[in-house]
């Protein structure tokens, strides 16, 4: 520059830094920032630079800083593993069905249309109204608004079988309710989630809920075939829940 400057200041959290310099040319500044929570925040940086002659120059730069967990040997060997225990404790619960019950509640659905109802009408408002009492982030209002949208997955049918509820209702739910969230989610989304939306951007996981729909069917396909082709089997099962 053909100016001379007489300091630079630099206004960061927690107090702006006057930094003097002979030779304006570059400048190096590290700051260490550390997290205590998974956030999305923003980090804005001012420069105002003031010359021997009584000017002033000023700029600003601003950051958005994504906090993750870190990846850790143990979680990556925890997805690995998890498909497959899901798999085989979804197969041994398909032999737990009864065919005869399954149909009757294809033909008498009044509780799957108070699951869904209570599934789709209730849990995502549900969950707006808790972000809003509690005054939530816009990150974390998103994601307890996407978990109010989200279907059931297996593992409902799991907890339902360990405390003893009906099984059969649960896995019918189940698949009701995933495959409705092709329609749902999106429908959630882009209607009411638009009020996340204007800060954060999101999109609907179409693979993972066909993922999570094929956890569904076909391993309960598998387990109802086991038991009607050896109907012995139900009772091994049975014995080892």
């Amino acid at each position: 520059p053909s100016k001379n400057a007489l300091g630079h200041i630099f206004n960061a959290y927690p107090s702006p830094t006057l930094i003097h310099l002979k030779d304006p040319i570059s400048i190096d500044i590290i700051w260490s920032i550390t997290s205590i929570m998974m956030e999305i925040t923003n980090l804005t940086f001012s420069l105002d630079i003031f010359y021997n002659d009584d000017s002033i120059s000023s700029h600003t730069w601003s950051l958005n800083i994504l906090v993750t967990q870190p990846k850790r040997i143990i979680d990556r060997l925890f997805y690995i593993i998890l498909p497959f225990l899901v798999i085989f404790i979804s197969i041994q619960m398909g032999i737990l069905l009864d065919t005869k019950i399954l149909i009757d509640l294809v033909k008498n659905p009044k509780p799957v249309i108070v699951g869904f109802i209570s599934q789709y009408g209730l849990m995502p408002f549900l969950a707006m109204a808790i972000a809003k009492i509690f005054h939530y982030s816009p990150l974390y209002s998103l994601a307890l608004f996407i978990i109010g949208c989200c279907p059931g997955s297996g593992a409902s049918n799991q907890w339902t079988l360990l405390f003893d509820g009906d099984v059969n209702l649960s896995a019918v739910m189940s698949f009701v309710s995933t495959a409705s969230s092709f329609v749902m989610m999106p429908l959630y989304f882009y209607t009411i989630g638009r009020i996340y939306m204007r800060e954060l951007s999101i999109s609907v996981p179409f693979l993972g809920l066909l993922r999570s729909l094929a956890l569904v069917v076909l391993p309960y396909s598998i387990g109802i075939g086991i038991s009607h082709c050896s109907p012995k089997t139900r009772s091994i099962v049975q014995t080892l829940v």
